[in-house]
């Protein structure tokens, strides 16, 4: 019994050495993604990011809006939608999709076709995350800024978006819209041969 009671036991030499050979392991995949994050972060790599019905589920703060008296061609209507935003809910894949890529060291950019009155607070508070949100009131100028900005990725919802990414050589990644939403925009996946992000409407 002492005897097996004895070889259960490990030395002290094997002990350390496994623990040695861990934290190796350990340094050697931080050392990797430092170098990842580092290259990324010099070549200023961006990935997009459609906001409605992309990167969060509007349509509460859409329905919000919808129950005043505000035209959707006035400024407080903007204005009430943008600071709204707390109706709103970030999508799990999506979210954790741009979360995923921040760590590797692309910036990531979000993409809203909504004129920005209002819209500090809601840009505030998707700090650290966000680099930067690029609102557009129109499909030319969400053109202009999907060709201007050269992302790496674009993670869209509308076929408009699909379209005009695909128009300014930009690959897309269809995220799906919840079948809540009350978007009446273009939406047909796999229409346009792009790549679903799985489970990306809840």
């Amino acid at each position: 019994m002492e005897e097996n009671t004895e070889k259960s036991i490990p030395t002290h030499p094997t002990f350390l050495s496994l623990w040695i050979d861990k934290l190796k392991k350990l340094s050697l995949l931080a050392g990797t993604w430092a170098v990842i994050f580092s290259v990324i972060t010099i070549l200023g790599f961006k990935i997009g990011f459609e906001y409605d019905d992309g990167l969060v589920f509007s349509t509460p703060a859409f329905n919000q809006v919808q129950k005043t008296s505000i035209s959707n061609d006035q400024r407080d209507y903007w204005n009430f939608l943008n600071r709204s935003y707390k109706l709103e809910r970030a999508k799990l894949i999506p979210f954790l999709s741009a979360w995923l890529f921040k760590t590797f060291g692309f910036d990531i950019y979000v993409v809203c076709m909504r004129e920005d009155i209002g819209s500090d607070s809601l840009k505030y508070s998707w700090k650290p995350l966000v680099n930067k949100f690029i609102f557009a009131e129109n499909d030319l100028k969400k053109y202009k800024v999907l060709e201007k900005e050269g992302f790496i990725l674009y993670f869209a919802n509308s076929d408009a978006d699909i379209i005009q990414a695909k128009q300014s050589n930009t690959t897309t990644i269809r995220i799906k819209r919840s079948s809540k939403s009350t978007n009446k925009t273009a939406y047909t996946p796999g229409k346009f041969n792009e790549f679903t992000l799985p489970l990306s409407e809840f």
